[in-house]
């Protein structure tokens, strides 16, 4: 499929093809799995409302904490998997603030990507998530500062969204200039870094020269209809009352939903960066993206959207061919981004 040059003002919506498209009877197996992991989740999405409904705040906090660390294991990386990831790449830690630098050993010095992992907010960096972001790196030949920040239910919203603020604006205080910087993320940490950005955009601070998003979550009113859908099929392992109780945990009655600093995609999007979206017509959260692409037009920016028929959600943390297909396509957009370049790759 051949790419296409973006206008100063335009959305594009490209449909990709699978490269390794499953088998029928790999979806039937991937759904029946996806149902066992509803039904456990539903049970602790009970044990959690009960929580709340009590007021018993130690005792979510504790259970969230013991489900972060289980989930956190079962997101483990094989050793020789992570070698690979990490191959030809350097990994620093970062001394003022949370995450770490992990950069390719041949990136040069002046420019970097901010990258903010996701988690529903509630769920620390997993192997898969720091393995993503190292292939990313190393694709785009880059320095990469992966920006964790701090979780809920402890820290609830907008804590995240101060501690993304703060990295980006470290990164312009150690001299990467805006021109020169590229925010990426996933999932829940497209919410997190979108109204990172809103911030500081309505405070008059420079853009960073591009956006690059794996199946971010935008909307924390959850009024997409591909969660719902996509979980009663069995499509998805995500239920609709475990994003609720998740987003409910980020932003405990302190900051609404429709605010811009929970759902960035109802605040002012005029002016931001261009914009790279991949996502999957299965993902829970196809929807999201599909609003932001129709709210980017509303106010005559620039977005390209990548839109695969399968997938499921941020399927870049897969160690598959059509993973590393979405990675590399979204390394050379940073790149153009960097090299100044008036198109999305």
């Amino acid at each position: 499929m051949a790419d296409s040059i973006v206008k100063p003002a335009s959305v594009e919506l490209l449909d990709m093809p699978m490269l390794q498209p499953s088998s029928d009877f790999s979806r039937w197996r991937e759904r029946q799995f996806n149902r066992l992991i509803q039904w456990i989740t539903r049970r602790q999405a009970r044990g959690w409302a009960e929580m709340m409904d009590h007021q018993q705040h130690a005792q979510l906090a504790e259970s969230v904490r013991e489900f972060r660390d289980a989930r956190a294991k079962e997101a483990a990386v094989k050793p020789v998997l992570m070698d690979d990831a990490f191959r030809d790449t350097i990994r620093e830690p970062v001394i003022d603030g949370l995450g770490e630098w992990i950069s390719a050993k041949t990136a040069p010095d002046d420019a970097a990507i901010l990258y903010v992992p996701g988690g529903a907010f509630i769920m620390k960096r997993s192997d898969r998530m720091t393995a993503l972001a190292a292939r990313l790196a190393r694709m785009a030949d880059a320095r990469l500062r992966i920006a964790d920040y701090r979780l809920a239910p402890e820290h609830p919203c907008p804590a995240a969204v101060d501690d993304v603020e703060s990295a980006l604006l470290g990164l312009y205080d150690d001299g990467y200039a805006p021109e020169k910087t590229v925010v990426a993320c996933d999932s829940a940490g497209g919410s997190i870094a979108l109204a990172a950005l809103l911030r500081l955009k309505s405070r008059g601070v420079p853009m960073p020269a591009g956006l690059a998003m794996f199946s971010p979550w935008l909307d924390l009113a959850l009024t997409g209809y591909s969660l719902l859908s996509s979980g009663l099929s069995g499509v998805s392992p995500f239920t609709m009352e475990m994003t609720a109780l998740c987003a409910r945990l980020y932003l405990q009655d302190k900051v609404l939903a429709i605010e811009p600093d929970a759902s960035p995609i109802f605040g002012d999007l005029s002016g931001l960066p261009p914009m790279l979206v991949h996502v999957s017509q299965e993902d829970s959260f196809f929807d999201d993206s599909k609003l932001l692409a129709k709210r980017i037009k509303e106010v005559d920016g620039r977005m390209l959207m990548r839109v695969w028929p399968m997938g499921g959600h941020v399927w870049e943390h897969e160690f598959s061919t059509d993973a590393d297909k979405s990675i590399q396509e979204t390394a050379r957009f940073i790149r153009g981004c960097f090299e100044g370049a008036d198109m999305l790759y």
